[in-house]
């Protein structure tokens, strides 16, 4: 027996229907399960805590590569090879944040700001972990039990259109410390 164009017709409403139900349903389960996250600024001078860390936000700036050499003149500069060829230096800006850091219990470790990143925009990037070792060597609490750390992060031209380029000095940068429950952000007025 042939089915008419009719129920065939029927038959696929029908069907459609299901998944979008079933789409729906499972949509706004997850969003009722996992809510959008909080997100937490921190401006210069502020403190917060997270991973059980006191993490106190001493401001951040951008730099080129002859201000850096000229602050750390020890640390090897950052580099990047474009078709076998150095990117000259005025296409390089070092972020530096300035961070006050505590442990507040025994398993509390710095290694939780090993995977802090830094962004503005669209842009995005990991922390710089040999340089920051060169600008940190000590990684020595002072007498208060505080680290004060300096956070790098390298920025190049190649990751920007020219004209977001030629206003990087301008630009606000953030790092992210955590996204879910709460999105745990520093503001760098850099």
């Amino acid at each position: 027996m042939r089915m008419s164009r009719w129920g065939k017709n029927l038959i696929a409403v029908g069907i459609t229907a299901c998944v979008l139900a079933a789409f729906l349903f499972g949509y706004l389960r997850v969003n009722r399960e996992y809510p959008p996250a909080e997100r937490c600024v921190y401006t210069a001078g502020d403190t917060f805590t997270v991973n059980d860390l006191e993490i106190q936000n001493n401001g951040g700036e951008l730099v080129t590569v002859p201000q850096l050499k000229e602050r750390f003149p020890d640390a090897e500069m950052p580099s990047m090879i474009v078709n076998g060829q150095p990117l000259p230096e005025e296409k390089i800006r070092i972020l530096l944040a300035s961070v006050r850091v505590r442990t507040l219990s025994e398993t509390a470790t710095l290694s939780s700001l090993y995977t802090t990143g830094a962004r503005s925009g669209a842009w995005r990037n990991g922390m710089d972990f040999d340089l920051y070792l060169q600008l940190n060597p000590s990684l020595e609490p002072d007498a208060e039990g505080y680290y004060n750390l300096v956070m790098p992060y390298e920025v190049y031209s190649l990751q920007f259109h020219d004209k977001d380029w030629k206003q990087i000095d301008s630009r606000t940068f953030e790092l992210v410390f955590s996204m879910y429950p709460v999105e745990n952000v520093m503001r760098l007025d850099a």
